[in-house]
């Protein structure tokens, strides 16, 4: 039986490689690693999406990739970044939000939850609007839906906070949410709260995600270790290369990925 093309290493690739003693199997998808590989900026051209591409059209893709392989650029630390500039100014250029797939009053509570700055505007939100609703309740307002629903929408917020508000609100308040959230987006970053930030965030952000969605066994062979936070408290997060650079190439190419490694600033973009 032919050996699936999204397979790295053959097994007759793998006995002949130095690293054929290694106790793991090298196999992976080529189309994840390309995945991957566009996420930190690699300039790769398809001819139809990634995820329709049949493995036939993906084998030049790859052998370009390996004739010329993306480079990752690596501190003096050993801090792996991708490639490129980062000079964040608003909040949209940190925290990846596509609100136009936002379609539900659950997704807009998916999206905010784990998010620490948008649930700290959503909490300021929802005890405005708990304020409003106790206020309008003691003073008899004439409210649309009547007292009962102020009452409901009082015990929603006191129960449930910011996701209570938004459950309650329904479907009828989410576009007035979903402007919240964009003027939040289009708002300058403060950067007195970067440790509010996704470790996903910025060249050594993409990196990170990259070298942790390659695998264990892949990191292990090139010198690749994943540090979460250098020290208690630190917001700190990085694929770090413990190896030689000179090394982990050379480990790169016996196991034919379509990348590399090189020292921070050298040569030009690839």
């Amino acid at each position: 039986m032919d050996q699936p093309h999204d397979q790295l290493l053959t097994d007759n690739e793998k006995r002949n490689s130095p690293v054929a003693a290694a106790p793991f199997r090298m196999v992976l998808s080529r189309r994840a690693v390309l995945a991957g590989l566009i996420g930190v900026g690699a300039l790769i051209v398809l001819p139809v999406p990634l995820a329709e591409a049949s493995d036939a059209q993906l084998e030049p893709i790859w052998a370009e990739q390996i004739a010329a392989p993306f480079y990752f650029e690596v501190s003096e630390y050993g801090t792996i970044n991708a490639q490129g500039e980062w000079d964040p100014h608003l909040n949209s250029d940190v925290f990846s939000i596509n609100t136009s797939r936002i379609t539900s009053p659950s997704d807009l509570v998916s999206e905010i939850d784990g998010n620490g700055l948008l649930q700290e505007r959503f909490e300021q939100i929802a005890e405005e609007a708990l304020w409003e609703a106790q206020d309008a309740y003691d003073n008899g307002d004439r409210v649309r839906g009547g007292r009962k629903r102020l009452q409901a929408k009082i015990a929603a917020i006191e129960k449930g906070g910011w996701e209570g508000l938004i459950e309650f609100d329904g479907e009828a308040g989410l576009q007035r949410y979903k402007a919240v959230l964009n003027k939040w987006l289009a708002e300058r970053i403060d950067f007195d709260y970067v440790d509010y930030w996704p470790r996903s965030a910025g060249l050594q952000g993409e990196a990170l995600c990259f070298f942790e969605n390659l695998g264990r066994d892949v990191r292990n062979a090139l010198g690749v270790v994943i540090v979460e936070g250098d020290h208690p408290g630190s917001s700190y997060f990085a694929a770090e290369l413990q190896n030689d650079i000179a090394d982990a190439n050379k480990q790169a190419t016996l196991l034919g990925l379509p990348f590399r490694f090189r020292e921070e600033g050298a040569g030009l973009k690839t």
